[in-house]
């Protein structure tokens, strides 16, 4: 049954004799039960300055049921399935010129079974699984300090999280289907950060601290809905990523200074976050009540303030 109202279509289908235009609250029953054990191994080894681990971990999130005033709206289940993740990480920490510099490397892989997603329609919110989801990468991050008073720190991610082209098959519903192929969601695939502090002491009662940070990111999916709704199975494939759910690549800086009495009984900081005031968007949903249209939410715009500490 569908009923028009303005350009949004509610869509309630029959249960019985139970048409209704609307979609109001249905009364169901339904029962979720399930236990999973969960358990972590690692295996380490000193080299002196340098420590190497690896490690193997099943992970496990309880499914349950999607609660809403649609649920079980047609007869369809309300029920998500329980999600789980087989995760191996290989990696090495060390120190090297008396600990003026460290580095730590990390390579990982998962392996996701029923992937949740939460996805917004633009009247409900819903969470179901994808069949599989992978993501795999290394991390990257080194401390170095050249001189008595400066620390310079980088770091560097690379992650391919995705959904395989494989993900799923005719059995699961377009929504799911229309996922293989795509990354997953708010994964950019390269993350830098370059920062540095300078600190030191002014005469014999004061200290000071300058910081400032660059972080970048490459393009991200910001939304579950990657694609343009295909009218069949038939067009799935043809119809084109939507534009405005990609977010591009994008550069923040940070920027904090501060001063302090020497024992740190009182400090005052001035400080502020995305300088050059970048417009990013957070997450992409469909509008309430506006069928196709598209909004989004956006990142933290340019922020600076002023802090004050002390201890009593």
């Amino acid at each position: 049954t569908v009923f028009v109202l303005g350009c949004f279509p509610f869509v309630a289908p029959a249960v019985g004799t139970d048409a209704n235009p609307f979609p109001l609250p249905r009364t169901f029953s339904g029962k979720f039960k399930d236990d999973e054990l969960i358990y972590t191994a690692k295996l380490g080894y000193d080299f002196g300055d340098l420590n190497a681990y690896a490690s193997f971990t099943h992970g496990y999130k309880a499914g349950g049921f999607n609660l809403d005033s649609t649920a079980a709206a047609g007869g369809l289940d309300p029920r998500f399935n329980s999600e789980e993740v087989d995760a191996w990480e290989i990696g090495m920490k060390g120190r090297f010129m008396d600990g003026a510099v460290t580095a730590n490397l990390a390579l990982f892989h998962q392996e996701f079974s029923d992937f949740q997603v939460l996805e917004f329609t633009g009247a409900q919110f819903q969470t179901f699984n994808v069949p599989t989801a992978e993501s795999q990468g290394f991390e990257l991050e080194t401390q170095i300090r050249p001189t008595d008073g400066l620390s310079i720190n980088a770091g560097l991610t690379y992650v391919d999280a995705e959904y395989p082209s494989d993900c799923a098959d005719g059995t699961n519903p377009l929504r799911v289907q229309n996922l293989c192929g795509n990354s997953l969601t708010n994964a950019p695939q390269i993350v830098t950060i370059l920062g540095a502090t300078y600190d030191g002491e002014i005469g014999n009662d004061l200290a000071f601290f300058l910081n400032g940070q660059i972080r970048t990111e490459s393009d991200r999916r910001t939304s579950t809905q990657p694609r343009a709704v295909p009218t069949s199975a038939a067009d799935l494939g043809n119809t084109p990523l939507s534009p405005f759910d990609v977010q591009d690549g994008n550069v923040k800086i940070n920027l904090r200074a501060g001063i302090s009495d020497i024992d740190e009984a009182w400090g005052i900081e001035a400080w502020v976050t995305n300088l050059t005031n970048e417009v990013t968007r957070g997450v992409t949903f469909n509008t309430v009540l506006r069928g196709t249209s598209r909004s989004a939410f956006t990142q933290q715009p340019r922020l600076y303030g002023v802090t004050l500490r002390g201890k009593f």
